[in-house]
């Protein structure tokens, strides 16, 4: 989390990042009415939207790049009862860890012994 300047609807990127809360919690109002199945499109589609923000705003890594193009496929697809959904969100679980792990930080060089 950022602890830096407070982002407004009207900063860049702003106006994306309160249109996907409203995204989010509309569709939480409406998984009352809707079958159990929907939400799992929604958060699939909500975490897309999260990774579209990631590279429009310069976020390149490959890991987090290949699941956000991984899941704009399989939301453009119609919807298999027959696809494994928990292999495919095991997987691209997987490749978020990879993604987000943080580099090895360099070996300290050790001092001469004296």
């Amino acid at each position: 989390m950022s602890t830096g300047t407070p982002r407004t609807p009207d900063d860049p990127g702003g106006e994306e990042l309160a249109l996907l809360a409203a995204y989010l919690l509309s569709s939480a109002r409406r998984l009352l009415q809707e079958p159990p199945s929907y939400a799992l499109y929604r958060l699939m589609d909500g975490a897309r939207r999260v990774l579209a923000l990631y590279a429009d705003g310069g976020g390149d890594r490959p890991e987090l790049v290949a699941v956000h193009a991984g899941l704009d496929d399989l939301l453009h697809q119609a919807p298999n009862e027959n696809r494994d959904y928990a292999a495919l969100l095991d997987g691209m679980c997987r490749q978020m860890v990879a993604g987000l792990q943080l580099p090895a930080p360099e070996p300290a060089a050790s001092a001469p012994p004296s």
